[in-house]
């Protein structure tokens, strides 16, 4: 690829990951009850047409010949539509099968897959780790079964005005949810989570919506211009941007792999933000802990006299030399 085209990939990710509609303030809440009175932080939405959320990286389509639709271009998770309402079943051209699809309006009169929108809604973003979902707004009705938590960072669409418990004064979202984790999907219809759990600043919405499209990049200058203009956008990921973009830099030296479970067999064993004895250590795991490996050294290095691999961990996350783990099957 010539520098040219390089950088038209790289200009042309940066855009597409760029369109998502801010969102605008009000103090308008909903009790249970159904009546409204004043607050002075609500998020809603402030648009003369509602809008749909974007849940997951997915596609437009084009009506033509009736009952057909044909591919147009991506939308990416975070990015808001004109919501008109209506669904319709149609044949996608690409493999001539019947689907379920939305109605939207993106620039121009579009169809887009039912589980990759939800309307009417604002984005959100879950900053919580494992925040909990809820049945109803209410402390006592929690989910204890299936997917009952939200993963964090997920990207959202959350009804406009915030649900308040008048038991409790707790406030919730009621939260729709389409993401990939852990190579499973899940799918969250109708929960209400914590509303102290989501953030609905267009900015955190926009810089989670970067991240993911970075995620999704194999392009390594194009990744690396998405993870600095999520950084630039919000400051709320800056531990999790940076720790991709230090991976960044020895990405010709990392190999992934099938995951695997070690255990640990030193005590205090150092994790590190790279796999390389000069970077920081960012958390420690205990003598007999178990840790899964998701990544390598493609090269064995020699640290304290001792030739072994570093490998990438999921939790903590971070590196740890491979002398101070159980032995991997080869």
């Amino acid at each position: 690829m010539s520098k040219v085209d390089l950088k038209c990939a790289v200009l042309t990710a940066v855009f597409c990951a760029a369109l998502v509609v801010s969102c605008g303030k009000s103090t308008r809440e909903q009790p249970l009850n159904g009546e409204f009175f004043e607050g002075e932080d609500i998020t809603t939405v402030q648009t003369d047409n509602p809008q749909g959320v974007v849940l997951i990286r997915a596609s437009l389509w084009e009506l033509q010949n009736g009952n057909q639709v044909k591919w147009v271009r991506y939308v990416n998770a975070g990015e808001t539509v004109e919501w008109k309402g209506e669904s319709q079943k149609l044949i996608n051209t690409s493999d001539n099968k019947e689907y379920d699809y939305y109605r939207v309006h993106a620039g121009g009169d579009y169809w887009i897959r039912d589980y990759a929108v939800k309307g009417p809604a604002i984005p959100g973003v879950v900053l919580a780790e494992g925040a909990m979902l809820y049945s109803q707004p209410d402390l006592g009705l929690p989910l204890m079964s299936g997917t009952n938590t939200i993963h964090q960072y997920t990207i959202v669409a959350v009804d406009p005005e915030v649900v308040v418990d008048p038991k409790t004064s707790t406030r919730f979202f009621k939260t729709n949810a389409y993401y990939i984790a852990d190579g499973k999907y899940y799918v969250v219809n109708n929960r209400y989570v914590k509303e102290e759990n989501i953030s609905t600043d267009p900015n955190d919405v926009r810089g989670m919506s970067l991240y993911q499209l970075a995620m999704a990049t194999e392009n390594l200058l194009a990744k690396r211009e998405l993870l600095n203009n999520a950084l630039a956008v919000s400051g709320r990921y800056h531990e999790l941007v940076q720790r991709e973009l230090v991976e960044l830099d020895y990405a010709d030296r990392i190999e992934t792999m099938d995951a695997r479970d070690f255990v640990v067999i030193e005590d205090d064993l150092s994790v590190y933000d790279r796999p390389d004895e000069t970077g920081s250590q960012v958390e420690y795991v205990e003598y007999g802990q178990t840790v899964t490996a998701t990544a390598r050294t493609k090269e064995p290095v020699n640290l304290y006299g001792i030739t072994d691999y570093w490998y990438k961990i999921q939790e903590p996350k971070g590196w740890i030399f491979g002398a101070w783990v159980s032995d991997p099957l080869e």
